[in-house]
């Protein structure tokens, strides 16, 4: 395939997952494979989206990848779209300079990446909010059961009220808990 071919393969799936906000991905969350289709979902998106970016051998983000991804399959959250990314794979296009994920989410946002997993919130282009590590439960959410995966959603809910179907059952989530 030649670099033609694979930019026109790129923008046709940018355009299907993100503009239209069909998502075709395994596990509810779209994996990101090159530094532009990381620098196009920062700074194109049409819409709220939760880029999660993190690392291989990081353990935090190892914890971190299932609550997202339970997240994302959750129907209250069809309306954001969820983006994943190993920031030390991400491959440089044909001819394109090659950078870091540091420096792309810098030049994106204004932020710099303290560590890992570095979640980003996004909405039209604009960075609404990040979580940089995981999830830490409180005393009190352990004592009421509250799982990670709530404190996550509940999270994203706060983030985009106005994106969250919120005809949806609070006390029922999508995986079936209370």
């Amino acid at each position: 395939m030649n670099t033609y071919q694979k930019n026109i393969l790129v923008s046709i799936m940018f355009i299907s997952s993100t503009l239209l906000g069909c998502r075709h991905e395994k596990d509810g969350i779209t994996e990101i494979k090159t530094q532009t289709e990381l620098q196009d979902i920062l700074t194109k998106s049409q819409g709220p989206i939760v880029v999660s970016l993190q690392m291989k051998n990081c353990g935090w983000c190892k914890r971190m990848h299932p609550i997202v991804e339970q997240v994302a399959h959750d129907k209250q959250f069809d309306a954001i779209g969820f983006y994943t990314a190993d920031a030390h794979a991400l491959a440089a296009d044909d001819g394109q300079e090659s950078l870091t994920t540091e420096e792309i989410v810098k030049q994106a946002t204004g932020q710099n990446i303290p560590g890992y997993p570095f979640i980003l919130f996004m909405n039209k282009g604009e960075l609404i909010d990040k979580q940089i590590g995981g999830i830490v439960q409180t005393q009190e959410q352990k004592r009421n059961n509250i799982l990670e995966h709530h404190i996550f959603a509940k999270k994203i809910s706060d983030t985009f009220p106005n994106s969250v179907d919120k005809k949806m059952d609070r006390n029922q989530c999508s995986c079936g808990c209370k």
